[in-house]
């Protein structure tokens, strides 16, 4: 069963940095959403609804985006 959500004031802030942040990266490391999409396993709107900071990505896939931009997973978190 899942916890109730946090209040989007709290969340909204850290969601759309770690969007930010994916895009950064996706961007530094020369790939298009469809592109980084069809490495880690996924499709190119999950990839843009994490990008929009709709919600943040579960740890298996944060460690396959990782791999897939060539960075540690510490890297993903916002700045």
């Amino acid at each position: 069963m899942r916890g109730r959500p946090l209040p989007d004031g709290w969340k909204r802030p850290y969601l759309d940095a770690l969007g930010e942040r994916l895009r950064e990266l996706r961007e530094a490391a020369g790939l298009s959403a469809p592109e980084l999409a069809a490495r880690v396993g996924t499709t190119r709107s999950h990839i843009h609804k994490l990008e929009a900071g709709k919600h943040a990505p579960r740890p298996e896939m944060a460690a396959r985006l990782a791999a897939a931009l060539g960075v540690d997973v510490q890297a993903l978190r916002p700045r």
